[in-house]
């Protein structure tokens, strides 16, 4: 009996290694191993694809586990984290919240805990700690299972297969939304001074000074004219939505004081590279001025990088605003090397096809200035330097 048991074992554990045995070809089945050899091939194919999609995505992504370590990060947020000298496959998801969102540890355990129980999607304003200039949206995504489509005899403990971060760079919307709202308050503050003189007026008519009548309603007419006026060419601009704004090749009505102080400060690591000392004069408030936002900004850098890298070590810039009439002129200058100017002519506007890239960029800059009714002129001297005039037409 015990033999006959030991016999009735011994073929139950080999009935049940028999799948295994054909998988390594060790009893037949030669067709069982090149099947599974195509079928893992494939999925690694598949797994690879994934896998490049996710790292071309153009938003800053990472892929968390539900312990919120680090999964996969993307190419975008691994440049981006580089950037900023962040440490990202060494962060947890806790601490990326904390870092990005400036938030205390308690609220950031707080959103995660909504994450993985309630598997409620989060945005939250963000901000890389070293470079205020720039906004965010963090997207917090839970990545859940569905059951449906779980394998036969596959076995899940959390419904949470993981939690995505997502980085969506705003801050051009955000330069578009704060444009838009300082001409607003330019507006408002016109109309509010042209709805003052009214009301100065018609106090003055009710003092019953009758020489003094016909003037008044010649006043009170210029001061109606211009608010008029001023609807009539503000609202084309204020019923654009900032998607349309930030599409826009066209002009609109922007402050070049604040495009100035912008590009001053994205260029401030040259300016210190070369030790140079700014000499700006300029004034508090200034008429807005029609321009391309984002191409005005990018104008004004192209200007300045040519300025800096022509000056001397440790000279001045100088940058003088002033406004006449319906244009405000902008002259940017240094004390530099400079070139013969009728060279620098024909790097401006003439035939000379080898130029540097800033120079390029000048020129297409030059064209887009005709497109606002504007001018930009230069000239440069031998052992002096280089001097920039930017005239730009007042919005009104």
């Amino acid at each position: 009996m015990i033999y006959h048991r030991q016999q009735w074992l011994q073929q139950q554990k080999m009935e049940k290694i028999h799948d295994v045995f054909l998988y390594l070809r060790l009893n037949g089945g030669e067709n069982f191993h090149g099947t599974l050899k195509q079928n893992i091939a494939v999925y690694q194919r598949r797994l690879l694809g994934l896998e490049q999609i996710f790292d071309s995505i153009g938003i800053a992504a990472v892929f968390y586990n539900p312990f919120g370590s680090v999964i996969q990060v993307n190419h975008t947020m691994e440049e981006l984290m580089k950037k900023e000298c962040i440490l990202i496959y060494q962060i947890t998801a806790l601490d990326l919240l904390c870092l990005l969102c400036q938030l205390p540890m308690a609220d950031s355990q707080r959103i995660l805990r909504q994450v993985f129980t309630d598997h409620k999607a989060t945005t939250l304003p963000a901000h890389l700690p070293d470079n205020p200039r720039y906004h965010y949206l963090l997207h917090v995504r839970p990545v859940v299972i569905n059951p449906e489509q779980l394998e036969a005899g596959e076995v899940a403990p959390f419904q949470l297969r993981g939690i995505l971060i997502e980085l969506v760079d705003v801050t051009s919307l955000h330069d578009l939304s704060v444009m838009k709202s300082g001409f607003m308050e330019h507006i408002y503050f016109q109309l509010r001074n042209d709805l003052q003189a009214i009301l100065l007026a018609t106090d003055l008519l009710s003092s019953g000074d009758q020489p003094a009548s016909n003037d008044v309603l010649d006043m009170m007419k210029q001061q109606m004219d211009d608010a008029i006026r001023l609807v009539d060419q503000a609202q084309d601009y204020l019923f654009k939505d900032l998607i349309e704004l930030q599409q826009i090749e066209d002009s609109y009505p922007v402050e070049l004081l604040e495009a100035v102080h912008a590009t001053l400060d994205a260029v401030a690591d040259q300016i210190k590279e070369r030790q140079l000392k700014i000499e700006a004069r300029l004034p508090e408030l200034v008429n807005l001025v029609l321009a391309e936002p984002n191409s005005l900004r990018e104008l004004l850098k192209v200007l300045l990088t040519i300025l800096i890298d022509d000056a001397i070590t440790g000279s001045t810039l100088s940058i003088t605003m002033i406004e006449q009439e319906q244009t405000i002129t902008c002259t940017l200058s240094n004390q530099g090397f400079g070139m013969p100017n009728s060279r620098f002519q024909d790097y401006l506007t003439g035939n000379v096809d080898d130029l540097a890239p800033a120079f390029k960029k000048l020129r297409a800059g030059i064209r887009q200035m005709t497109q606002w009714s504007g001018e930009l002129t230069g000239a440069s001297t031998l052992g002096e330097g280089t001097c920039f005039e930017l005239k730009l037409r007042c919005f009104i």
